[in-house]
């Protein structure tokens, strides 16, 4: 048995150290709670002890007092309290009966209220102060519910939060503990049933229900804590869950009571009971969550009077994503529930191909993007608008553009040099819409140059650089899945200025549609891709939205777009500068009509431009009296913009028409057949200038199609013969040739207010035979100051031969005309089978005394040979010839011939064979041409002759050929031979051609209005040995030409050759210029060029010794990593044994101070042994 000393020793120690910690601190319990002594409380080294006053003895408590008996035993000695040491209970109090209400807190917290309370005939309250605590204990157990506990000891605190609605009945459970801590001044009541209490009827029912409530003083905003908490089941799967107040309702929150084995089957089945049908079920199966382990599995309810919001959220091992389903019920007024809910995923570091493969549809590659990693992506599938506000940012992206369905946001950075976009992609059927939600901006090139490796085929107008649409801003994509097409929508910070200051589109946005070739395109490119613009125009304060597209021209370029509202003539004129008034009387009568003041209703607007421009705006409009549909085109001709404005008029005669656009000048209801333009529907055309007939600038109204708009007015109209003619008898004669229900259509130019060219045209073909076709059988009226005609005019379109006969007959005040011309070619003509002729025209005019011919023209083109023999080179020739015995200006000839000499006859023929030497070098080996016009003329097959003579070809004789083309008009001559090489300047210069097949060129230009004179001779010339090819230019200040070349071969040579006007034979040439010896430049070339390689060899050595330099830092920087760490461990380690070095020096100052108290605290025992040696110490033994 071990020596009670040492034991009492070994304790001591033990005790001294745990009340000192061993930190040499002295630490007075009596300040804290008088040391829990009844009376007097003595602080000694390491511990305390109580005693008590005069007349009162310390209980065997060690801490209470009580009055000193007469009799009894003699009382304890003051109890040494150990630190550390936990005092024993106090006994219990004697047990008062008190009454019936308990105390209100405020007692509770501060006055002797211990005893026993009648709360209810039933149930009794027990109040016991164990030091800071009052415990509060009921008789019998759980008779006193939380409510009423709460309304006896505060009956100020206001309940009504929890008084109704889902949380009514929270506090009618029984207390199973409270107690009020005066030292903290805070009351606890704790309660609690194992019936179940419903909170959302037929939603949350908590099992196990508990409640904890804690009032702390003074009252604050946060004095009341409120916890409530439970058991609760979705399906078979429970939560641990707390129920707490929150703004407006209660927040219910927790975690799955037994992570394992959850599955989302397992909740989906649970869900399913708070909403009717399989649209849970629905909802998880297309993302693939219906059958699928979870973890980490959270709940949260929103709960209100008028309903309430579920979120669910847990982790599964699909691309490791966090599953978020929400839940929404809400009730109306009328008392009906409606439900909404939704599905989020959140994914991060994922690859786009992954997501939709995993989540959406594994069918599905979206090209492009679905090799790139996706920082952070969010889906959400929900059935109706969203609006909870979504854990995740992203998430709220979604629901911020999504009404129902699937969306799915993500953040991607597409290339090093431009942000993170965050990018929207909802589902629509087959197609895949992307949007960009983020601010910053994200060039389109960023995403197109992952699919296109060249933008050269990219047509755009020159005023805008392709540099400027791939620098746009990305706005949105999309992909669709059964045509395989990606298009892709970027904004355009740049304008496109077709016409300064009025044509300017703005406001631009492009879209390229890429498709997927295999292989790559010529250009490289693995996607095939189109190309469109949309832009904004204003036109004064009206703004017209086009959509810009390339025609089959890739440099014409179209817009078109469209006005809501009236858009005022004379803006249009304003804005371009230009009017479509004619000059004149025409101008005055079209004012007095009102065409300068209308405006055009809800126009829609064309414009072409690049290549060519022109502006198209048609509407409706009300020109003084006239209803009528109005378009007007802008276009540019020749450098300059013109005007003009088409109108096509409802419930008018032409007759009526022509009458008021002359101011009554013109009557053509007396011309003869006037009576044929009574069933008539008109437009017409106004212009101050004539313009070209092109797609560009043609009318769209169907009347106004066939216009050739010219200077004036041009009017179209579309009529039908009258039912009858009466005594017209050129009515008659037209019904006879053309038929009764003809439809004709009739098209005039009004140049002047007098003079006026009708012509009316049969638009249905009519069949003669089979193979011949009559067409565009019609009328031809002229009426004016000077002459009235009327004509018959058609065409003959033959199957076999394929050519076309057009012709006309017609009388006038000036005679009568004959006239027809061909198109198209007929082989074997006449049955011969190496002839073809074509072009044919023929023309005959006749005075009004029929036997006198005033004019005849004829001609055409004919190509005589085999054209069916390959071995055959037909000769093609053309002629044409026009005599006017009244006007001699009018004559003119035309001739060509492709080749004329024997060998070329013999070859029209399939022929070859060795004719003598002179037989070959005669002729015009390359054909001869020839023309004259006194004032040039356009035929009716369109062969121009033009003004003045012109001739051309080349005539060989034995060894000598001469090519000329002369060309003589009234106010010059010009002249273009080339020659054989000769000499000039005594032999000294020679002059050749500039090839060795043919020789020097001589242009001759002679004017006479102005007067000029000017040679020149292109070829190559020889001087001093110099041989270069070069222009002589030669007029009347003299001769001059320049060469450069190589002179001995070793100088170069720079010469400027002059000579005073004259003979060339005899003129004396002044030779000036400069030589350098080119020796010197060679070598100093080579030495240059030496030293450019030596300096690029150096370079590619230097650059070499950097990047070994470069690898060899890295790896050091790789191996100074593992020491770094090490050497870090390292430090950490020395610190930390520095500090526990420091502690243990510490702990032993601490100690050697304890060892100190604790001699003396063994010296006072065996001082207090001593004492006791003789007489019996209760307390040592």
């Amino acid at each position: 048995m071990m020596d009670p000393r040492v034991s009492l020793h070994v304790w001591l120690l033990v005790l001294v150290i745990m009340g000192t910690g061993v930190t040499g601190q002295e630490i007075d319990e009596c300040d804290t709670n008088n040391g829990g002594c009844d009376q007097i409380c003595t602080n000694t080294i390491g511990s305390f002890q109580c005693s008590c006053l005069d007349g009162f003895s310390l209980n065997t408590d060690g801490f209470t007092c009580d009055d000193i008996l007469l009799e009894g035993p003699p009382p304890p000695p003051p109890m040494l309290h150990l630190r550390g040491s936990p005092p024993p209970p106090p006994p219990p109090p004697p047990t008062l009966d008190l009454g019936g209400n308990l105390p209100e807190l405020q007692q509770l917290l501060t006055d002797a209220v211990e005893g026993s309370y009648t709360v209810s005939p039933d149930c009794s309250v027990n109040l016991a102060l164990s030091g800071c605590r009052l415990d509060m204990t009921t008789d019998p157990d759980l008779c006193l519910t939380v409510r009423l506990l709460l309304s006896e000891v505060l009956p100020n605190l206001s309940l009504d939060d929890y008084s109704s609605g889902v949380a009514s009945d929270l506090f009618d459970v029984a207390v199973s503990g409270s107690y009020a801590d005066r030292c903290e001044d805070e009351l606890s009541i704790s309660g609690g049933t194992t019936q179940p209490i419903t909170i959302v009827p037929s939603v949350v029912t908590l099992d196990a229900f508990s409640i904890h409530v804690t009032y702390t003083l003074p009252p604050s905003l946060n004095a009341t804590v409120i916890i409530i908490s439970g058991v609760w089941s979705i399906g078979d799967v429970e939560f641990l869950v707390t129920l707490e107040k929150s703004d407006g309702g209660f927040a219910l929150s927790g975690s799955v009571a037994d992570p394992s084995g959850v599955t989302t089957d397992r909740l989906i089945s649970g869900l399913s009971s708070f909403v009717p049908g399989n649209a849970i079920s629905e909802l998880f199966h297309p993302l693939k969550l219906d059958s699928i382990s979870v973890t980490d599995l959270n709940v949260v309810v929103m709960i209100a009077d008028g309903g309430y919001s579920l979120e669910l959220n847990f982790k599964t091992n699909i691309l490791n994503s966090q599953v978020f389903f929400f839940l929404s019920s809400v009730e109306s007024e009328d008392g009906s529930t409606s439900q909404s809910f939704s599905l989020g995923i959140s994914v991060n570091s994922v690859r786009f191909g992954d997501l939709i493969r995993d989540v959406v549809d594994e069918n599905v590659v979206v090209p492009i993007i679905s090799d790139l990693v996706l920082s952070e992506a969010a889906l959400l599938a929900t059935t109706t608008t969203p609006e909870l506000d979504y854990p995740v940012s992203l998430l709220n992206e979604v629901a911020s553009e999504l009404s129902s369905g699937l969306g799915i946001a993500f953040k991607l950075k597409l290339s090093d040099d431009v942000p993170f976009g965050t990018f929207l992609l909802g589902l629509d059927g087959n197609r895949y819409v992307f949007k960009v939600l983020s601010e910053e901006t994200v060039p389109v090139s960023a995403l197109l140059s992952k699919a296109i490796t060249s933008f050269t085929s990219i047509s755009l107008p020159q005023q805008l650089p392709a540099a400027d649409i791939l620098a746009g801003s990305l706005k949105s994509f999309e992909y669709d899945t059964d045509t395989k097409v990606m298009t892709v929508f970027a904004d355009i910070d740049d304008s496109l200025v077709i016409i300064e200051n009025i044509f300017v589109l703005e406001d631009l946005t492009a879209t390229f549609q890429l498709e997927k070739v295999s292989p790559s395109s010529a250009s490289g490119n693995a996607y095939d891709f189109n190309f469109e613009l949309d832009s904004l125009w204003n036109i004064g304060q009206i703004s017209v939205r086009c959509g810009i597209s390339v025609s089959r021209d890739p440099k014409t370029f179209s817009a078109s777009g469209s006005i809501e509202g009236e858009l005022p003539v004379g803006t249009l004129i304003q804005d371009f500068g230009v009017s479509f008034m004619p000059s004149g009387a025409l101008r005055d009568i079209l004012h007095s009509i009102g065409l300068d003041e209308f405006s055009i209703v809800d126009p829609s607007v064309a414009v072409i431009f690049g290549k060519e421009f022109a502006v198209h705006v048609t509407g409706s409009a009300v020109i003084g009296d006239w209803s009528s549909t109005v378009e007007m085109i802008v276009g540019r001709v020749q450098s300059k913009l013109v005007m003009a404005a088409g109108v096509t008029l409802s419930n008018i005669g032409i007759v009526e028409v022509v009458s008021k656009l002359t101011g009554g000048a013109l009557d053509i209801s007396v011309i003869p057949g006037a009576s044929i333009l009574s069933h008539t529907s008109v437009a017409f055309v106004a212009s101050p200038s004539t313009m070209p007939r092109d797609q560009h600038l043609t009318m769209s109204s169907p009347l106004l199609a066939d216009v050739n708009i010219a200077q004036g007015v041009s009017i179209a109209a579309s009529f039908t013969l009258p039912a009858g003619c009466g005594q017209d008898m050129f009515c008659k004669v037209a019904k006879k040739l053309l038929g009764a229900d003809i439809e004709l259509k009739l098209l005039a130019t009004l140049a002047t207010v007098s003079d006026l060219h009708m012509k009316a045209v049969v638009g249905t073909p009519v069949t003669l035979a089979d193979g011949i076709e009559l067409q565009d059988v019609g009328l031809e009226i002229e009426v004016g100051t000077t002459n009235n005609a009327i004509g018959i005019t058609g065409s003959l379109e033959f199957e076999t031969p394929p050519v076309i006969l057009r012709g006309g007959i017609g009388a006038s005040q000036s005679g009568g005309y004959l006239k027809m011309s061909m198109e198209g070619m007929w082989n074997k003509a006449f049955g011969i089978d190496f002839l073809a002729i074509g072009d044919i025209i023929f023309e005959l005019s006749i005075t009004p005394e029929i036997s006198v011919i005033s004019s005849l023209e004829f001609g055409g083109r004919a190509i005589i040979g085999y054209q069916n023999d390959p071995n055959a080179t037909p000769i093609e020739g053309s002629a044409y010839i026009g005599v006017n015995k009244i006007d001699s200006r009018q004559n003119y000839c035309s001739g060509s011939i492709s080749a004329l000499t024997v060998p070329a006859i013999l070859r029209a023929f399939g022929q070859s064979f060795k004719l003598p030497s002179f037989l070959e070098e005669i002729g015009f080996p390359d054909g001869v041409s020839f023309s004259f016009s006194a004032q040039g003329k356009t035929l009716e097959n369109g062969v121009t002759i033009p003004q003045g003579f012109f001739f051309s070809g080349t005539l060989q004789i034995l060894s000598f050929r001469v090519s000329a083309d002369l060309k003589l008009d009234p106010t010059s001559l010009y002249a273009k031979v080339t020659v054989d090489e000769f000499d000039i300047g005594n032999g000294l210069i020679h002059i050749s051609g500039s090839s060795s097949k043919t020789g020097p060129i001589l242009k001759v230009d002679i004017g006479w209005s102005p007067k000029r004179a000017k040679l020149l001779i292109d070829g190559s010339v020889t001087v001093l040995g110099i041989h270069a090819s070069t222009t002589i230019s030669m007029d009347s200040s003299g001769t001059y030409f320049a060469i450069e070349g190589k002179f001995l071969n070793k100088f170069q040579a720079s010469l400027e050759i002059e000579a005073s006007y004259g003979s060339l034979k005899e003129a004396e040439f002044r030779a000036t210029g400069t030589f350098k010896n080119d020796l010197f430049s060679s070598l100093r070339d080579k030495v240059e060029g030496f030293m450019d390689n030596l300096v690029k060899e150096a370079n590619k050595a230097l650059d070499s010794a950097r990047n070994a330099l470069n690898k060899v830092t890295k790896a050091c920087d790789a191996a100074k990593k593992p020491f770094n760490k090490a050497k870090a461990k390292v430090d950490r380690a020395q610190r930390d044994f520095d500090k526990a070095v420091a502690t243990l020096k510490k702990a032993r100052r601490g100690v050697e101070k304890g060892k100190k108290k604790f001699d003396d605290a063994v010296a006072y025992l065996n001082k207090k042994k001593r004492s006791c040696r003789f007489k019996k110490c209760k307390w040592c033994d």
